[in-house]
């Protein structure tokens, strides 16, 4: 049962001792035996008792000799792996490579840690935790979702199986403070806790404290070993995983067994009780109950997770901040959503997790525009020139592509191509060029394409991004996991009707606004066989109007996905266009607003409706020749001002506005 590397046979890191060639009692024990029990020395009955006494005497020395001799056999390799720690030293090596946008190389070397973890005589051990995870990232961030989520939900088995396992942690009674801190370089944190200090490594209790009851039912034996283990990279790890897997199962995730699974497992508590450690159980069980449904009980638990003992930020802070503002973001509360992202900047700088660095970040941009502020993004800038000098690629082009949305929002499509070039110059050849930061680039590419008025040049470049989005789009592939679930009937019908309502639903302002390449993806994709399953569950449940109106949906969607932008242009064309009698409210208040965020648009409206008004009065094929000139030079401004039109509409197509899908209209 001792826990040992699964290659250590392999790399000849395990060499057993010996067995000795024979097994005596010592020489003192001999010749006592041999005085005592002589017949001269004590009489012949005497003798024979005591040479019986000595007789169990030897057989009890033999029997803890061998003992001995067994467990000599096991300590080297439980020595070994103690001091190797958990996850290993190796695996810390590996993240320049991830962090610096190579992913396939770090997936092999991630992978190469994973078959080299360290296991048990029943299964792989708690390090392996943090591997899966990064495996999974690394498909993640390539845009794999199907092995990305392969691997994070291996973690989550793994966590579930020794969720228990910080309950053995000898953890220091308190936190000392952090004695050196740097200044961030893009602002200051205004939370009144102050930064602890933990250690990387903290000893773990593995094995059995008394092993008499073991020896005698006999079997393998495991002492009590200490070993080092980074418990604040396995928690990180454990949540990472459990963020992911939810982004990734999206509405099936509450009903996953595993996520249930996890979510109990954590409402036991299971780490030292009225310990500062609680931060991170919190922290885990805050993110399980969101995963599995009950928001408003993991907010509070995410809460009580920002400090340790009451006083300290602890290395998963930032991680609970991120979260919170995630939540805040999702519920329209955009000062909430952004104070709590740039906090969460400045915890994950000070205990340097990139990783929530960059999300955040990324947010943060996101509520700066979903806010409609002025201006730029100062931290913005200060964390792309410090990314630079420590040669943070990833982070870097992040915060590059970032800057350059910001600037393509507030019209300023020269200096948004100048920060995409740099952000290009910056992604270089590198393999997250076609992942999701090259996604990114590329949209951005045809957003600035279509505000400089080069329609072909965007639409190639959005083309490229939908093919990316089919295969790492999540919306997508919320359809593709809701079809499997309801088609093996693993939910309830009524469930059914509502996930596939769900997933299927025409995009809503508030899909726009949060990623408009997922919408724009999901309009494009035909997906006809969920329409029928759903239609069909609509039928066994004896629901014939709502089938007709999903038969209305199906035939909807079929059309949206054979137009250009999925039906996109054709409603934005619609809403700017169509008499203003035949808009609803809703419609009408949207073309107001769009009227007025693009006002070049709204004069190119105005001109061309006035030339074609003048054009529809003159005869079609005018006898007077410079009346001839006229009409034709008239329908020439009337083409070049068309083409303009649609370069605005393709811009505010692929933008965050937030416009619905007008016509043809849903069935009621």
């Amino acid at each position: 049962a001792l826990p040992m590397r699964s290659d250590s046979f392999d790399r000849g890191r395990f060499s057993p001792t010996p067995a000795p060639t024979a097994m005596r009692l010592p020489v003192a024990a001999r010749s006592s035996a041999a005085k005592h029990c002589s017949p001269a020395a004590c009489g012949p009955r005497a003798a024979a008792q005591r040479c019986a006494a000595w007789a169990v005497r030897f057989v009890v020395q033999i029997a803890c000799l061998a003992a001995t001799f067994a467990l000599s056999c096991s300590a080297p390799a439980a020595a070994q792996v103690g001091n190797r720690g958990a996850p290993s030293p190796e695996y810390f090596g590996i993240f320049p490579n991830f962090f610096d946008g190579e992913y396939r190389d770090a997936l092999k070397l991630f992978e190469d840690q994973l078959r080299g973890a360290i296991k048990t005589s029943q299964a792989r051990w708690i390090d392996s935790i943090c591997y899966e995870t990064m495996v999974g990232e690394c498909y993640h961030e390539m845009g794999r979702l199907d092995e990305a989520l392969s691997h994070y939900t291996a973690a989550l088995r793994l966590y579930a199986a020794y969720y228990d396992w910080m309950i053995r942690v000898q953890f220091a009674p308190t936190i000392r403070p952090m004695t050196t801190v740097r200044p961030v370089p893009w602002g200051a944190s205004s939370r009144t806790a102050r930064l602890g200090y933990y250690p990387t490594t903290t000893l773990i209790a593995q094995g059995q404290i008394d092993i008499n009851a073991q020896i005698k039912r006999g079997g393998p034996v495991q002492p009590a070993t200490l070993y080092p283990v980074n418990v604040q990279e396995i928690v990180r790890c454990t949540a990472l995983a459990m963020r992911r897997r939810a982004k990734i199962l999206g509405p099936t995730c509450s009903y996953d067994p595993l996520t249930q699974e996890v979510a109990n497992a954590l409402l036991r508590r299971p780490g030292p009780p009225n310990h500062w450690s609680e931060a991170w159980i919190n922290l885990q069980l805050g993110l399980a109950l969101v995963a599995a449904g009950k928001e408003a009980q993991g907010i509070n638990a995410l809460k009580q997770s920002l400090v340790a003992g009451g006083e300290y930020d602890h290395p998963l802070t930032c991680v609970a901040l991120l979260e919170l503002g995630r939540l805040a973001l999702a519920n329209g509360d955009y000062p909430t959503a952004a104070k709590y992202f740039e906090e969460s900047t400045y915890s994950a700088f000070h205990y340097d997790d990139l990783g929530t660095l960059e999300e955040a970040f990324r947010y943060m941009a996101l509520v700066h525009q979903l806010a409609n502020r002025p201006g730029v993004l100062a931290p913005l800038a200060a964390a792309a020139q410090w990314a630079k000098v420590k040669n943070l690629r990833q982070l870097r082009a992040s915060l590059l592509l970032s800057a350059c949305e910001i600037a393509a929002f507030q019209g300023q499509p020269v200096q948004a191509r100048e920060l995409l070039a740099e952000a290009q110059q910056v992604v270089g050849r590198r393999l997250m060029g076609q992942g999701r930061i090259g996604a990114r680039a590329g949209y951005l590419g045809a957003l600035i394409s279509y505000q400089q008025g080069r329609t072909a040049e965007g639409d190639a470049a959005l083309r490229t991004v939908l093919a990316f989005m089919q295969q790492g789009g999540y919306w997508l592939y919320h359809i593709k996991l809701a079809d499997v679930l309801c088609g093996s009937r693993n939910v309830t019908p009524r469930v059914a009707m509502e996930m596939y309502g769900e997933v299927l639903r025409d995009p809503q302002p508030s899909d726009w606004q949060s990623d408009p390449l997922e919408a724009l993806a999901v309009l494009t994709t035909p997906h006809p066989g969920p329409y029928e399953r759903w239609f069909e569950i609509a039928l066994d449940r004896k629901e014939f109007e709502t089938a007709l109106q999903i038969a209305d949906r199906a035939r909807r969607h079929r059309f949206f996905s054979a137009l250009p932008m999925g039906g996109r242009l054709l409603s934005l064309r619609w809403v700017l266009e169509a008499p203003i009698e035949q808009l609803d409210a809703t419609s009408r208040l949207h073309r107001q607003d769009l009227l007025a965020r693009y006002p070049a648009y709204a004069q190119l409206s105005k001109t061309a409706g006035e030339l074609r008004r003048a054009l529809a009065q003159q005869p079609l094929a005018p006898a007077d020749a410079d009346l001839a000139r006229e009409q034709s030079a008239a329908w020439q401004r009337l083409t070049a001002m068309s083409v303009q039109q649609e370069a605005a509409l393709r811009e505010m197509a692929v933008r965050r506005e937030p416009a619905g899908l007008v016509f043809p209209p849903l069935m009621e």
